[in-house]
């Protein structure tokens, strides 16, 4: 799963850093529905962000598109 990028199925990038954030958890869990699994089989996630002003995005986004949180959760900013 590592490089998930917050595309757009139709491969447009989103306007703001919250809906790409959103999308690259949807196409994580879209990926892991193909593969026969779902966000519970998570057992670490480790995000980089560029930019500080998108934490608390990342961080709302994160919360809301888990439902069974990964035990390990990082997220650093580049």
């Amino acid at each position: 799963m590592s490089g998930t990028p917050g595309l757009r199925p139709d491969g447009t990038r989103p306007e703001d850093f919250a809906e790409e954030a959103r999308q690259a958890s949807d196409n994580v869990c879209e990926a892991l529905r193909c593969a026969g699994a779902e966000p519970s089989d998570i057992v670490q996630v480790r995000s980089w962000l560029t930019a500080r002003g998108d934490i608390d995005a990342y961080v709302i986004t994160a919360g809301r598109r888990c439902p069974a949180p990964p035990r390990r959760r990082h997220a650093a900013r580049g």
